[in-house]
């Protein structure tokens, strides 16, 4: 069979390719290729193991946890709960799903081999994965982001070397193509049973105004829509109730949770703001945005350590965020943690070098910290790109001042005048 050590393999997210020899405690050989098993080929092998391994545990509650996302790439997995919109029924088929669902999927399947991988502790693992390269978007995405979010988990990811594959960056391989036409089979309503079925229509609201129930979905989509034009009217309390009716009829629906405690939290509402984004958390694979709402009402209740761990899942989910890094620093700040703050504003900046926000707080957490140079610098950037707010330049010229160069201060104090005169 053949090993990454044979020289055809490259390792996923890593900087160099294998050497002359390898060892682990587990090396687990994948196949990925479409025609083979489809658009989870690979996975499906690697979820299956890992399935088998927990249940032989007895980590029922762990694999329950995640059968949603387990049942999208086997289906013989039971499926332990689903929002209406998962079901095709005829004209109740009204309601988009989720555009990043396929991905959210990906993410939480991931997360249910890393918390198979926890469980192992240290062991050293190797996934082999053999024609990388002919695997659909969502197989290659999987093994892309299992590399990534595992590496600190003593877990390598192999592929196997392809011949027309363009690999870029160190050790990165590009599989951020964009999917065209991407979209997840809908459940049959086959695969529920006759319990499951019941339940969901006896958690739907009951003799609605609006009907006899057989288009629940299409009047839930309203009542969401009907909420959001509330929220834009500033009718907080009829968006509040137009939520709950949605919940009411749609209660495994994430977005709907997920709208509605941010609603709660722009009232100051913070306890139910957290309990309905638990309730988007449960019912949905996982996704970034609710995870960092959640940490931002955290914030917002002086829960800084619960805002600091629900902003590190949001960033393993997509560490591309640069408000995420700006929010985070500022609390890193508030703890007095300098240093984990100025890396969360560079991350910032780098991501969105204009963020006026991110480098006048980092150049104020320079200045305490007298790297003058560095805060300069920073003032200087955010002067040429908003030349018309008056504290840049007294932030400057205080800076100036530090550095003992009087005449610069005073030049930015007349500046100031200037600019304030003019507002």
């Amino acid at each position: 069979m053949m090993t990454p050590a044979d020289g055809r393999f490259f390792q996923l997210a890593g900087r160099q390719r294998a050497g002359a020899s390898l060892s682990a405690d587990r090396i687990i050989h994948l196949d990925a290729r479409f025609s083979r098993a489809g658009i989870w080929s690979g996975v499906s092998e690697l979820l299956e193991e890992a399935y088998l391994d927990l249940d032989r545990q007895g980590k029922r509650k762990l694999v329950d946890a995640y059968s949603y996302e387990l049942h999208m790439a086997m289906p013989e997995i039971p499926l332990n709960y689903a929002c209406r919109a998962d079901f095709v029924i005829g004209a109740e088929g009204t309601r988009i799903l989720p555009p990043d669902r396929a991905f959210r999927i990906v993410s939480g399947l991931v997360s249910f081999v890393q918390c198979w991988k926890t469980l192992h502790g240290s062991q050293s693992w190797i996934v082999v994965v053999r024609n990388f390269f002919a695997a659909r978007h969502l197989a290659s995405r999987f093994f892309t982001e299992l590399a990534r979010r595992l590496s600190d988990l003593n877990l390598i990811v192999y592929v196997e070397m392809s011949m027309s594959a363009d690999l870029t960056g160190a050790g990165m391989l590009d599989v951020t193509e964009e999917v065209d036409g991407l979209n997840l089979p809908r459940l049959e309503q086959a695969l529920l049973t006759d319990d499951e079925c019941a339940h969901l229509e006896n958690t739907a609201t009951e003799n609605s105004e609006t009907g006899d129930g057989q288009h629940r979905l299409h009047r839930s989509a309203l009542l969401y829509n009907s909420a959001q034009v509330y929220v834009l009217l500033g009718r907080h309390e009829q968006a509040l109730a137009s939520y709950e009716q949605a919940i009411a009829m749609d209660p495994h629906y994430s977005e709907y949770y997920n709208e509605s405690a941010n609603l709660l939290q722009q009232l100051d509402r913070y306890e139910a703001a957290i309990a309905n984004y638990d309730k988007a958390i449960q019912y949905s694979a996982p996704y970034p945005e609710v995870y960092y709402n959640k940490a931002i009402c955290h914030s917002r209740m002086g829960q800084l350590q619960l805002a600091l761990e629900a902003f590190e899942h949001s960033e393993e989910l997509d560490p591309l965020q640069p408000q995420l890094y700006l929010s985070r620093a500022e609390i890193l700040d508030e703890l007095c943690r300098t240093d984990d703050a100025y890396a969360d504003y560079s991350k910032a900046i780098e991501l969105e070098p204009d963020s006026i926000t991110a480098r006048v707080n980092r150049a104020v957490l320079c200045y305490s910290r007298a790297d003058f140079e560095q805060a300069l610098a920073d003032m200087t950037h955010v002067i040429a790109i908003d030349p018309d707010e008056t504290r840049h330049y007294e932030n400057r010229a205080a800076i100036y001042e530090a550095l003992g160069h009087a005449e610069l201060a005073a030049l930015d104090h007349r500046k100031a005048d200037e600019v304030r005169s003019v507002a």
